[in-house]
């Protein structure tokens, strides 16, 4: 199982739960109140996480993808002077 699907898999637990607690009851148990705040601070932390990687990734690919790109019109800029420079051929 990969790490993202572990991230899912306990999303999805936290969200059962969320939705299995009664937290509208004014006597709602001190140690479930503490488990859901636990819970939803640890989910923030790994989204947090999560997000710093991905921009971390965009990035790297956009950089890269500039790189790419100039790397294109400097072979493309070549071509052009490559054709300048053949002799051009009469028309019969």
């Amino acid at each position: 199982m990969d790490l993202t699907a572990l991230r899912v898999r306990d999303a999805r637990r936290y969200i059962a739960d969320v939705e299995n607690a009664d937290i509208t009851d004014p006597d709602l148990p001190h140690r479930t109140a503490v488990l859901l705040l636990t819970h939803t601070t640890e989910s923030l932390r790994t989204m947090a996480d999560h997000a710093e990687r991905l921009q971390s990734s965009v990035d790297q690919l956009s950089t890269a993808k500039n790189g790419l790109q100039a790397e294109v019109w400097r072979l493309q800029a070549a071509l052009a002077d490559s054709e300048e420079a053949k002799p051009k051929k009469a028309a019969a």
